[in-house]
């Protein structure tokens, strides 16, 4: 079983690795036009895996209200466990 599921998740890196790929090679302005539809889970795990400098790019290309949407899903996610509460 915990082969399986060690199978599983290898597989599901893989994607996407290859997900985060395709969307470098893409002309920013075409990847933030998918991106202001795609679904916000799939969006924060591809972004967060996007190279900085090309992410910018993208993120400066998204509709306004979506581009300040996955910022703050961005920033929130990375917060330790208790930031919130200034336990960090």
């Amino acid at each position: 079983l915990n082969s399986l599921l060690q199978m599983h998740d290898e597989q599901e890196k893989a994607q996407m690795e290859s997900l985060v790929k395709i969307y470098e090679k893409m002309k920013p302005k075409d990847a933030a036009r998918i991106f202001n539809d795609l679904d916000m889970d799939i969006l924060i795990n591809v972004a967060s895996n996007i190279k900085e400098a090309k992410m910018a790019v993208i993120l400066a290309a998204m509709n306004n209200k979506r581009a300040n949407l996955l910022t703050v899903e961005l920033a929130t996610r990375r917060q330790l466990p208790g930031a919130e509460d200034g336990k960090s």
